[in-house]
């Protein structure tokens, strides 16, 4: 039973966070907001814009975009579509990435936001995912895309210290892909067709620590 609340707990945090992570309110030594009007520090820290291809979505004729959030972007298995809706509408500054939000027959979520805070929602999970160049992390050492679309991410850690940081392993998976799905959702992949590999490598050996693919149904468990 106290394993059963501990799983619980994780899933319900890490609900949380996958909103935060849109509206960038995460800060300090878990996730910081983001910062510099959406752009991202280099190593040097100058300052950069994000790759940022064209969204696909367009407004409807009451001007908002409807952006269908699947289930498997909720949170885990234990969060039904009413939990992640609620989840949305709870947060006080839930009017930064939507103006509404509806459940549909399949299990899925619908947003509906206007185009800035599609933007919005979108520049903040690429400031998000480039967490080790603004937050206060251990192990991760740099987050490499290898495409626009995030489809393709390498992430560098120092391995004795990822070993040992169990809160910087969920940032990595599922915080990371779960980041990447919506990302592609908002910028048009359909919501069933996202899809990302996360491949953590030492970062000074280059040799694999792992590769996975997802979505996955353990995707919510770490690695």
């Amino acid at each position: 039973m106290k394993t059963k609340r501990i799983i619980t707990c994780i899933v319900a945090v890490l609900a949380i966070a996958i909103i935060w992570l849109l509206i960038g309110q995460i800060k300090g030594a878990t996730l910081p907001e983001a910062s510099h009007g959406g752009k991202i520090s280099d190593i040097d820290g100058e300052l950069i814009e994000p790759m940022i291809p064209p969204s696909t979505l367009f407004a409807n004729e009451d001007g908002l975009v409807e952006v269908i959030i699947p289930p498997n972007l909720f949170g885990g298995e234990n969060i039904t579509s009413e939990e992640a809706a609620n989840n949305y509408l709870s947060n006080q500054n839930s009017s930064l990435i939507m103006t509404s939000v509806a459940i549909n027959e399949d299990g899925s979520i619908t947003l509906f936001m206007t185009t800035n805070q599609l933007d919005t929602c979108r520049r903040n999970i690429l400031t998000f995912s480039q967490f080790h160049k603004s937050y206060d992390v251990d192990s991760i050492r740099e987050v490499i895309y290898d495409n626009d679309m995030l489809t393709e991410i390498t992430v560098l850690v120092d391995f004795a210290l990822y070993q040992q940081n169990g809160f910087e392993k969920l940032m990595c998976i599922p915080l990371l892909p779960v980041s990447a799905g919506i990302y592609q959702i908002l910028t048009g992949i359909p919501p069933d067709e996202w899809h990302t590999t996360i491949t953590i490598k030492d970062y000074e050996t280059d040799k694999i620590i792992s590769v996975a693919e997802f979505p996955n149904d353990d995707m919510y468990r770490g690695y």
